[in-house]
């Protein structure tokens, strides 16, 4: 595959899963949303609001082919697996609410995030994301 659409298809999953984590954020800031309506948990919110940040720092690494964009975008998944790990740990303790929907929109972010992690070591990943930045021909002294 052509590594412009491989690194194209890298940002949009990227941007979805930054969307993922702006509705997770917002049902735990207490926004109903695709049938779940959960009270207000500040600290869920914010770790779901560190994730946004990340992912979107990861996005515009990947859209402006920095040369850390790779290591941008592992960081932002594995954080998204640790932080989605915790929420189902909560989850499981009933130390929040629960729902049905709620725990698939989980299973589904993890999935992806896990498979991103993977996808992340294959070498047509590594050749779409590590193009790195385009070189300055030297400054001429005069």
């Amino acid at each position: 595959m052509n590594s412009r659409f491989i690194a194209a298809l890298i940002a949009l999953l990227i941007a979805l899963e930054a969307a993922a984590f702006g509705a997770l954020s917002a049902i735990h800031a207490g926004v109903p949303m695709f049938g779940i309506a959960d009270p207000p948990t500040r600290t869920v919110a914010a770790v779901e609001a560190a994730g946004i940040v990340l992912f979107v720092l990861c996005l515009g690494a990947v859209l402006a082919k920095l040369r850390w964009a790779r290591a941008a975008a592992f960081i932002a998944h594995g954080f998204a697996v640790a932080a989605v790990m915790m929420g189902m740990a909560n989850l499981a303790l009933a130390q929040t609410p629960r729902s049905v929907a709620n725990d698939y929109l989980y299973r589904v972010v993890l999935l992806v995030s896990l498979l991103m992690l993977v996808f992340l070591l294959t070498p047509a990943a590594r050749a779409a994301l590590e193009r790195g930045e385009p070189r300055r021909p030297p400054a001429r002294t005069p």
